[in-house]
Parts: structure tokens; sequence; C-alpha cells
């Protein structure tokens, strides 16, 4: 990170967004929730693709971005299951 605060600043910016679809998915639904950590990953893998200093090891914003996509992934499946329709009883 550069010394200068401006990557903190950001870094603190984007965080305060996804803490914000966080809070309103609580309220308003798994699925936000699960766009929400989606688009965390794409920022994870655009952040690695970008090169960007993060301070983090080089391997780190793909393994959670993959992290990410697969637990939103999960979630929805999840959010699928739970609002399917129940199949009647053979």
């Amino acid at each position: 990170m550069s010394g200068d605060g401006t990557a903190v600043l950001t870094q603190s910016a984007v965080a305060a967004g996804f803490i914000a679809v966080a809070l309103v998915g609580h309220r308003a639904g798994i699925a936000l929730v699960a766009a929400g950590i989606a688009a965390h990953g794409v920022y994870d893998f655009a952040y690695a693709t970008l090169g960007l200093d993060h301070g983090a090891p080089q391997w780190w914003p793909a393994f959670c971005g993959a992290v990410d996509i697969v637990l939103a992934a999960a979630a929805m499946v999840g959010l699928k299951r739970k609002t399917a329709p129940a199949s009647p009883a053979s």
C-alpha cells in the first residue's frame, strides 16, 4: 500500500460499501447478501488482475475471490431450495 493514505481511504470506502450491502441484505433477503458476496469476489479478481499494491500475498485476491464466488453460489442454491415449491409426496 502506498504511504500517502490514499489506499487506506479507498479500501475503507469499498469496505463501507460492502458492509452497507450486508446490512441492507440482512433485512432485504439472502439474495442481496449473495449478490454482495459475488460482487466482492469479482472485486477481488479485478484487484488481482490490475496488480494493485494491497500488501497481501500475491495469491490472496484470487483465493479470496474464489471463496466469495463459491459462498455466493451456495447461498443462492440454499435460497432456491428454500423458495422452491414442495414436490408432492408419492
